[in-house]
């Protein structure tokens, strides 16, 4: 089993497509021995003290062996990309679109707290994965890590 939390309109196949703003519960998750979590922009709606709770719940709802992926808007890429002026919309990528009461961001990554936090849920083999599909976890400004749980 394999699920695709925040799947918005890119659904995969061979997921569970799962997405708050159709009716779907991405934390609490009623799945266990799961192979496979991919959670694309979705941690940054969880305020800084649930997205660590969250993260824990997604590493148990893993089987072992099992592969954690999240991807996260890089706080600190965002701010090097302003320091070179880059035109982007930055207010929106780090507080969210804000176009529903689900679209808004509670709190911020970096590369140094993201693999802290997996590293101490246990996780090894830490890597940055690439994005399958043109999802948010395909962007420029993107962090995206994975581990497998040990």
């Amino acid at each position: 089993m394999k699920l695709n939390l925040g799947s918005g309109v890119y659904q995969i196949a061979g997921y569970e497509n799962l997405d708050g703003k159709f009716g779907n519960s991405i934390y609490p998750l009623e799945y266990r021995e799961v192979d496979e979590i991919r959670a694309s922009h979705v941690l940054e709606h969880f305020s800084q003290d649930e997205s660590i709770e969250v993260l824990g719940h997604w590493v148990d709802c893993l089987k072992v062996g099992g592969i954690l992926k999240v991807a996260v808007p890089d706080f600190d890429d965002l701010i090097r990309r302003k320091n070179l002026g880059e035109q982007l919309n930055f207010e929106g990528i780090i507080m969210g679109g804000q176009t529903d009461e689900l679209d808004y961001h509670k709190s911020l990554w970096t590369l140094g707290k993201l693999r802290f936090i997996m590293e101490n849920l246990g996780l090894v083999d830490i890597c940055t994965w690439q994005s399958e599909i043109p999802d948010c976890a395909a962007y420029n400004f993107s962090l995206n890590l994975m581990g497998v749980k040990a």
